[in-house]
């Protein structure tokens, strides 16, 4: 296993562990309207990202939309790696090693599609 994919995987996993177990709660928070065109100086001075230059902003902006979208995509992605495991009649909840959850989630090509997705944009991004 390569260094660069042992990071997606493990947050997957985990990320997996910890919906399984999660129960649905609403977080304590409030609207706040925010326009950035309408800002005081102080304000624009403070918060304003700039890039050095408009070809690596307007990439940037890309990628970071390029990934919400993705993460939209892909909010069913733990139903259907568990589907896709019990169809072939794997226990999602039995203790495997590492590299054996690793294989049994690449079985799924939604879970691997998603995967290279996000390695790649990591690695176009940063």
């Amino acid at each position: 296993m390569q260094r660069r994919q042992l990071f997606p995987m493990i947050t997957g996993l985990a990320s997996a562990a910890t919906l399984a177990g999660a129960s649905d709660a609403e977080a304590a928070t409030r609207e706040k309207k925010f326009d950035p065109y309408n800002m005081p100086d102080d304000m624009r001075q403070r918060y304003a990202t700039r890039l050095p230059t408009l070809d690596l902003q307007a990439s940037e902006d890309f990628y970071g939309s390029f990934r919400l979208a993705m993460a939209d995509e892909y909010k069913t992605l733990e139903r259907d790696v568990r589907d896709t495991l019990a169809e072939q009649g794997v226990n999602a909840k039995t203790d495997c090693g590492l590299q054996e959850a690793w294989d049994l989630c690449m079985k799924d090509p939604r879970f691997a599609m998603q995967t290279r997705t996000w390695v790649s944009s990591q690695q176009l991004m940063w």
